[in-house]
């Protein structure tokens, strides 16, 4: 999570989170109003929702705050996903019928799906999102920066993120099983690119 003077931001998993908080830390490093969660230490709150905040930190507030958002194309964010957690957790790897579902494995065996991450966290809170295949626009737009210095300053460094050629993990009817079976996201996709995957989506 950042917290700003007017914004906090969510670290969605596997919607470009890491290289938004390099980019931005790279932006505001003079700035002591903006708070940064540090990473690999314990207790973990760089995942954390905004009820978990609210109920682990009682000095944050929502009050003059917007709530941003990583995220992604579904089909690339399953992929993305379930990669991630086998390659951390190999006797976790997704099958191809979860997958097609949007389902995959935690790192502790459970079984989550898509549709559970936008409601854990509680997109209808969400006042905007930024989505990772428009990465610099949606920064430049959402945090009032240039979009040519962020575009200078983005870098891919999770090779998870490079999930290219979705119709060559998914026939149509693969796509269109799995948006059937994860709605909210599809209709946030659809209300956020205009459609959903399909040959030649941008």
């Amino acid at each position: 999570m950042i917290i700003g003077p007017n914004f906090v931001w969510l670290h969605f998993p596997k919607t470009g989170g890491t290289e938004t908080e390099r980019l931005l830390r790279q932006f505001w490093s003079d700035r002591a109003d903006v708070k940064f969660d540090l990473t690999g230490v314990r207790p973990v709150t760089w995942h954390q929702n905004l009820t978990q905040r609210l109920e682990s930190d009682p000095n944050f507030s929502l009050v003059g705050r917007q709530v941003f958002s990583g995220f992604r194309r579904l089909p690339a964010w399953i992929l993305s996903r379930a990669v991630y957690e086998a390659s951390r957790s190999p006797h976790h790897t997704a099958t191809r019928e979860m997958i097609e579902e949007g389902r995959f494995f935690e790192n502790d065996g459970k079984i989550n799906q898509a549709d559970m991450y936008l409601n854990f966290y509680q997109y209808k809170k969400v006042d905007r999102w930024i989505r990772t295949e428009y990465l610099a626009i949606d920064l430049a737009s959402v945090f009032n920066l240039a979009e040519n210095d962020v575009d200078l300053k983005l870098k891919t460094t999770n090779v998870t993120n490079k999930i290219n050629a979705i119709e060559f993990w998914f026939t149509p009817q693969q796509l269109d099983k799995l948006y059937s079976k994860n709605p909210i996201w599809a209709e946030l996709e659809n209300k956020l690119y205009g459609n959903l995957w399909s040959a030649g989506s941008a």
